[in-house]
């Protein structure tokens, strides 16, 4: 694979294979941001997601208004507005690994999660999408019962999509989190999965929290 994230993130530093030497196209690194970036964030200033791709960009600045003065979605729309030539982008906050509307045929009444389930389908079939699932819900059990969870961006360019997990530094990633990078990793094609931690310098992030990948790859 390389560490082609780091052509693909505009000033992604320090990317690095999860699972070196494997082919395993999965990966991590850093994006340091000036407190002054944050800080307009929290101010209400959402210029940034004019570089974002649609339609995340859109459902990223309705959900930013929603929490008014937080950080809240800013390492997300960070991420995606180095990534420019990403088209479509996808917020992915939805229980598409284990919940079967996801590959089942019922339209959905919501006009973005209907957009999201038929582009799931047709970038990747309905069996395998089941197939995912089905693995995604008996994995539970390796993890105390609770599910795994899809990361936040899935980003496409051309043929290639692009699952990433976004930490805003100091949150930490969840277990569950690193199942789901994993289960899409080993059961869709033509898929990248990786690790984005955006940080001040307060805040360096902490790479040895993903050490239990390579297992959990290997596990489910």
């Amino acid at each position: 694979m390389n560490i082609e994230a780091s052509a693909w993130i505009e000033g992604l530093q320090d990317a690095r294979l999860l699972v070196p030497g494997s082919g395993v196209r999965a990966w991590a690194g850093r994006l340091s941001v000036p407190e002054s970036a944050l800080q307009d964030w929290t101010a209400g200033s959402f210029r940034l997601l004019r570089k974002a791709p649609r339609p995340l960009s859109e459902i990223l600045r309705c959900k930013a208004n929603r929490r008014p003065g937080t950080r809240r979605f800013f390492g997300e729309a960070y991420v995606a507005a180095k990534m420019t030539d990403a088209d479509p982008g996808w917020y992915t906050s939805f229980k598409w690994l284990t919940s079967p509307i996801w590959s089942g045929q019922r339209t959905l009444d919501d006009t973005y999660r209907e957009k999201f389930r038929s582009t799931l389908q047709e970038s990747f079939g309905e069996r395998r999408l089941e197939r995912l699932q089905k693995r995604a819900r008996a994995f539970s059990a390796q993890l105390g019962g609770k599910k795994p969870v899809a990361p936040d961006l899935w980003l496409t360019v051309g043929s290639d999509h692009r699952f990433i997990e976004v930490k805003l530094l100091p949150d930490t990633i969840d277990r569950r989190q690193l199942a789901g990078l994993a289960l899409i990793a080993k059961y869709l094609d033509g898929v990248s999965v990786g690790v984005v931690y955006v940080h001040t310098d307060r805040h360096p992030p902490n790479f040895g929290e993903l050490d239990e990948f390579p297992k959990l790859y290997r596990q489910v």
